[in-house]
């Protein structure tokens, strides 16, 4: 990583990931009378996923994408090659956690043929991420908010 900071400074990094949001958050406090339990209703069914990708370069929020369910390669590959590559810079580093779909060959050859250098972080390294910070405060907004308001709306007045 120094290496390409000194070769080409920080300024065009960009950082990557995807993180998946449970559609019911729970509610930590509630209120019930004195000396009776709190008891909500929250279903044990699973419900689909929703999920955003985004990337962040500075304090700009890059490309967002929402969609149910988890990630794989061709999803972030699609999302890497319509999306984000028309929002960068000419030489931009793409940052990417070490998620086993990201380390796909695709995605380096999607990132050179656009003109940018792909850099993977070390594993379990989720601090070196700033988007990740970003995420976990959008997951706590997300907790706070009105019950009915939608994760894109959450995520647009972050």
């Amino acid at each position: 990583m120094r290496q390409i900071l000194v070769e080409r400074g920080s300024a065009d990094w960009v950082y990557i990931d995807e993180s998946g949001f449970e559609p019911a958050s729970y509610r930590r406090q509630g209120w019930s009378p004195r000396g009776h339990k709190v008891y909500g209703n929250r279903s044990g069914h699973k419900r689909p996923r929703e999920s955003v990708i985004a990337a962040r370069r500075g304090p700009d929020f890059l490309a967002p994408m929402l969609f149910s369910g988890t990630a794989d390669a061709t999803l972030v590959n699609e999302w890497v090659r319509h999306l984000l590559c028309k929002e960068l810079r000419p030489h931009s580093t793409l940052i990417f956690d070490n998620a086993a779909f990201h380390k796909k060959k695709d995605l380096e050859t999607i990132a050179q043929e656009n003109g940018h250098h792909v850099l993977f972080l070390p594993p379990y390294s989720p601090d070196l991420n700033p988007i990740e910070h970003d995420f976990a405060n959008l997951k706590k907004r997300r907790q706070f908010a009105p019950p009915n308001t939608s994760l894109a709306d959450i995520i647009k007045y972050y």
